[in-house]
């Protein structure tokens, strides 16, 4: 697909550094293990997009397809208010039509009493307007480190920071979990990715000093942490080199806009028409799909995520 130079979606504004919505997009993804334990094997992070009924709109949990492609079954783990954990099964994710971009998303529906997690708003509408990020840039990437068992057993994310290196590169290769190898492109940011991070959202922050079209400090959704190049160290070994590959938001927006999701989207917005001619009705903290603090001012309610699809979200237990 084509990346306009000036492409990027815009997500909070006037945050020094992240605001609590950033860091409470990210979501665990897991898998059971050989002894039947949910172990983790990704990140993921809450995505919002908006709907002409006003106060509404469709949550997503958006993660890098080759976390989720290989296995037989994954999960959403979620936190609630309680303290405690909900996973999620998952029966189908929705991946790139292409099959090669490391994105997938599945539709979700959660509780602002229950659930602890904000969503990230995806709003391609002032996409164009916004500035296009420089390089040397701070970026922060959110994600679950799977390696320090209290953290995941939590679900309690880690912030890491770093530089934008290079935007946009092309025929960058990478190998998936089944040993094949992709070339994608990607953002290139100069800070280490561990295991666990993949599928992390990333956050560029722009800052004003020195240019015109940025009057505040903006925070903007640059993509999703795909992995990292390797390098060769002085044994020979592989090694992480320090450099980690983001997947342009343009490309999760892509998969968003895909026939499957906007059809869902269109009968949610036609039922709900339906069954209320007249009028919104007000939004309560009760109402089914209410989820986290207001986004935007007119952001307050997610729909919900449909009820009778394969590629539904449904309630898991809680651990």
């Amino acid at each position: 697909m084509s990346y306009p130079r000036r492409r990027t979606i815009y997500c909070a504004g006037e945050v020094v550094p992240l605001s609590e919505t950033n860091v409470d997009a990210a979501v665990m993804i897991v898998a059971p293990g050989k002894g039947g334990d949910r172990l983790p094997i990704g990140t993921g992070f809450v995505v919002a997009v908006g709907s002409p009924i006003e106060g509404k709109g469709f949550g997503y949990v958006v993660t890098a397809a080759h976390v989720v492609r290989f296995v037989a079954s994954s999960f959403v783990r979620l936190s609630l208010h309680s303290g405690q954990m909900q996973d999620l099964p998952v029966p189908k994710w929705t991946f790139h039509d292409d099959d090669e971009t490391d994105v997938a998303v599945v539709p979700i529906s959660l509780n602002r009493e229950v659930h602890r997690h904000l969503p990230t708003l995806v709003e391609p509408d002032v996409a164009e307007d916004r500035p296009r990020p420089r390089l040397g840039e701070v970026v922060y990437f959110v994600g679950l480190l799977a390696n320090v068992k209290a953290m995941h057993s939590e679900n309690v994310p880690m912030v890491r920071s770093g530089t934008l290196g290079r935007l946009y590169q092309e025929g960058v290769q990478i190998r998936w979990p089944d040993d094949t190898i992709h070339s994608m492109v990607a953002h290139l940011i100069d800070c280490r990715s561990h295991q666990g991070f993949s599928g992390s959202p990333c956050y560029v922050q722009l800052e004003p000093r020195g240019r015109t079209d940025v009057h505040d400090w903006d925070t903007y959704l640059l993509g999703l942490i795909t992995g990292h190049l390797d390098e060769l160290g002085v044994d020979l070994a592989v090694q992480n080199s320090g450099v980690a590959l983001v997947t342009p938001v343009e490309d999760i927006w892509h998969v968003l806009m895909q026939e499957d999701l906007v059809k869902h989207r269109e009968q949610q917005i036609e039922q709900h028409e339906h069954e209320h001619p007249r009028a919104t009705p007000a939004i309560t903290d009760a109402t089914l799909g209410l989820i986290g603090r207001s986004t935007t001012d007119s952001m307050d309610e997610l729909l919900e995520a449909p009820k009778d699809e394969a590629n539904e979200v449904r309630g898991g237990h809680q651990s």
